[in-house]
């Protein structure tokens, strides 16, 4: 009788570190993303100061489309 009530409490016992381990692993791994994100967040922030000159860098940039026709051939196409 003995002999069947400590198998229980074995198998309880091995589950149990089994959960503990997996939840050891899962929180360590969890920590690690959070490290690689935040180092990846730092690192595009430098980049984002690198290129910008100035307070308003993106106001002055010339926009070319490739797709406009030149001014002539709309000219004609109404006259």
């Amino acid at each position: 009788m003995s002999l069947a009530g400590s198998t229980g409490l074995v198998e309880v016992y091995v589950m149990r570190k089994l959960y503990k381990d997996k939840m050891i692993k899962r929180m360590e791994k969890e920590k690690e993303e959070k490290q690689v994100n935040f180092i990846n967040k730092i690192a595009a922030s430098d980049d984002d100061e690198k290129n910008s000159s100035g307070c308003l860098p993106n106001m002055f940039k010339k926009i070319h489309p490739a797709g406009a026709p030149p001014d002539s051939v709309t000219k004609s196409a109404f006259v």
